[in-house]
């Protein structure tokens, strides 16, 4: 587990994000606008590190030849390092088993070996790889903190995930969005009063106020126990599969775990080992942002796509 980095997702834009409305186990499709998410966010999980490694070892004589150069001190040697995709993981819910397939589709035709898909082949109720939405909202401004275009890098956290073939979705259950409870289906902008009118107490923070206990709804403290358990479960599912004994020691592996914005950021809380309140105040998990959860990636660097996008 501690060689696997964990990519995490959140679907994109569902129909109750565009309505306002607080989903929980809902099960709502994607918008035209959250396909296009999914498709924007997918550069991010299809690039290769390339590592370059100086190696220095002085020579005992004076001036040593090699069959790419001659130095005197030193033999520099570089070496691609590619991360390895083994896994695509999605919560049931159609929204990220959705997004989860846009990923899935996307790193398959990316594949030197697969055939290009044929124009016809994408439409809005397949990947929307030829949706065109004229909404220029400030919801679908986003930032990226890796280039897709960019083949080098000096930074161990880079997000860095190849495709060597097609790979299928899995479902786990634990992946699923956080139970909202009676809030199930209420408007995001009625929080506050309903909390109020109910005696549910509430955290508000600058980009979104937080029910914590209403009826029916599992708390915070519960899904960190969930995602420690789900943490848990790749754990072994990892050390059952003949791919975790097969990795070479220039290749490390990543999976993708396709979930949603509560539960996501209880995962980021549970693998970092952070509160639960902490986290909600300080970090947001917008639609199609992607986690990069890793031993040699710190917590504030964990983002390695943004956007700016402040629904619930």
């Amino acid at each position: 587990m501690d060689d696997v980095r964990i990519y995490v997702a959140r679907h994109g834009q569902d129909v109750d994000n565009a309505n306002g409305i607080l989903n929980g186990h809902r099960d709502g499709e994607l918008t035209p606008l959250g396909r296009r998410q999914a498709r924007d966010a997918f550069p991010i999980v299809d690039v290769v590190v390339v590592v370059v490694v100086v190696d220095i070892a002085a020579p005992s004589s004076p001036t040593t030849t090699t069959t790419t150069t001659t130095t005197t001190t030193t033999t520099t040697t570089t070496m691609t390092k590619t991360s390895t995709l083994e896994a695509i993981y999605s919560s049931p819910l159609r929204r990220a088993r959705e997004t989860a397939e846009i990923f899935a589709r996307a790193l398959s035709s990316s594949s030197p070996s697969s055939p290009s898909p044929s124009p016809s082949s994408s439409c809005d109720d397949c990947d929307g790889r030829n949706v065109v939405d004229d909404d220029d909202d400030d919801d679908d401004r986003r930032r990226s903190s890796c280039s897709s275009s960019s083949t080098t890098t000096s930074s161990s956290s880079s997000c860095a995930i190849g495709n060597p073939a097609t790979i299928e979705v899995e479902i786990l259950d634990d992946l699923i969005e956080r139970d909202f409870g009676i809030m199930t289906g209420q408007p995001t902008s009625s929080i506050l009063d309903k909390c109020a009118s109910d005696n549910i107490d509430v955290l508000v923070t600058e980009s979104i106020d937080y029910f914590l206990d209403p009826p029916g709804a599992e708390t915070f403290p519960d899904l960190i126990v969930r995602a420690r358990r789900l943490l848990s479960q790749i754990r072994t599912i990892r050390s059952l599969s003949s791919y975790s004994s097969s990795s070479s020691s220039s290749s490390s592996s990543s999976i993708l775990l396709v979930t949603h914005g509560d539960f996501g950021k209880m995962l980021y809380a549970a693998y970092y080992d952070l509160g639960w309140e902490e986290v909600l105040r300080r970090f947001h998990f917008g639609n199609s942002e992607v986690l990069l959860l890793a031993r040699d990636t710190p917590p504030d660097g964990a983002r390695v796509f943004e956007t700016m996008q402040f629904n619930a």
